[in-house]
């Protein structure tokens, strides 16, 4: 259920601004409320357990319409993302996130982007699941012993989170992206008058393709970032990224599998590789099931296991509510054998308006 203000005016103008005849604004938004459970077992620290509730909910604001240019339209918006939880320990913390921020000049199928959080996703996987990815589980909840879950690694240099320009291809057989970023880890927090460093992070880029390569039921992608050599952290290094999936659905039973892999050229060389495995079963219009298995190799001296993760997942749509559970295992956790196992039950319930 997707029901829309829509404010259609005529835009005031102003000394530095011409006005559009016809511009549509749109108002939408979406909230989601979720339970976690976790539990260790094995080695680390014994007895480790948590559990509490957590909220987000998000405003989406857009404006678009045509340019004084014939044949040139136009699109500008951003997001609004108010996030809070509350854990068993009684620590309570929440904020509030500018998001998806971007100007969009767009003439046909091509796209013209300027902005940070908006071109096509590289992160998001084509292996199938019933509900929130495992790897967006972990990813926002860390780890339950503290050490660095090494997925996250494995994204390489990571420029969509950071402002920058960028230009989308649509075609019949899928989409074409480049986006650059000036300053990777510079998401664009600071005002438009700045004359500040932002760390020693240096530029990066990424080029990738998503679509069904003009076959029915497939999804592919393929995706490459890198980030120029530079001073970050104190040690000179450069990061490579590779991302590749592919999908098939076959009506109610769809496979898919990720693949992903960064290099860090650094005083110390670093490799993580994450391959991710889903099934997913419509056993009805409203009822899904999912299994994802994942798993995480390093080739750093302090890596002594695999990080792994098994998923299962069941999904219930009640039209205009989206109802979903996860029961995840992990053990490896940061490719170090003696952390601690742990188990992880999620609940989610999600709505758009």
């Amino acid at each position: 259920m997707k029901n829309k203000l829509m404010l259609t005016s005529a835009l005031v103008g102003s000394l530095t601004f011409a006005s559009s005849a016809i511009a549509q604004t749109t108002i939408t938004g979406s909230l989601d409320l979720a339970y976690t459970g976790v539990g260790s077992s094995k080695n680390g620290t014994t007895g480790l357990s948590s559990r509490g509730m957590g909220r987000e909910a998000q405003l989406n604001i857009q404006n678009k319409g045509k340019t004084n240019i014939s044949g040139l339209d136009y699109a500008a918006g951003f997001a609004l993302e108010f996030d809070g939880n509350s854990s068993s320990t009684g620590t309570e913390t929440s904020t509030i996130s500018n998001e998806n921020t971007y100007i969009d000049f767009i003439m046909g199928r091509t796209t013209l982007t300027f902005g940070v959080d908006h071109i096509q996703n590289s992160h998001n996987n084509v292996a199938p699941t019933a509900a929130i990815n495992m790897a967006e589980i972990l990813d926002a909840q860390g780890s339950a012993v503290g050490a660095s879950v090494s997925y996250t690694n494995a994204i390489g240099a990571n420029p969509k989170e950071s402002i920058g320009v960028g230009i989308m291809q649509a075609t019949d057989f899928g989409t074409f992206s480049f986006l650059y970023v000036p300053q990777n880890g510079d998401t664009g927090s600071r005002d438009t008058r700045f004359l500040t460093d932002k760390g020693g992070r240096e530029s990066a880029y990424e080029v990738g393709f998503r679509g069904n390569a003009g076959v029915k039921g497939l999804d592919v992608k393929a995706f490459y970032n890198r980030e120029q050599s530079n001073a970050y952290a104190g040690a000179v290094q450069e990061i490579e990224g590779k991302s590749f999936g592919v999908a098939y659905n076959m009506g109610d039973i769809t496979l898919g599998v990720d693949r992903q892999i960064q290099n860090k050229a650094s005083t110390a060389a670093q490799e993580f590789k994450t391959n991710q495995y889903g099934i997913a079963y419509a056993a009805s219009k409203d009822l899904s099931l999912s299994i994802n298995k994942a798993k995480t190799t390093s080739s750093l001296s302090t890596s002594t296991a695999d990080e792994n993760w098994m998923q299962y997942s069941i999904g219930y749509n009640f039209g205009p509510i989206a109802a979903s559970l996860s029961y995840v295992t992990v053990d490896g956790v940061g490719n170090v054998a003696t952390n601690a196992e742990y188990d992880v039950v999620y609940a989610r319930l999600s709505t758009k308006f």
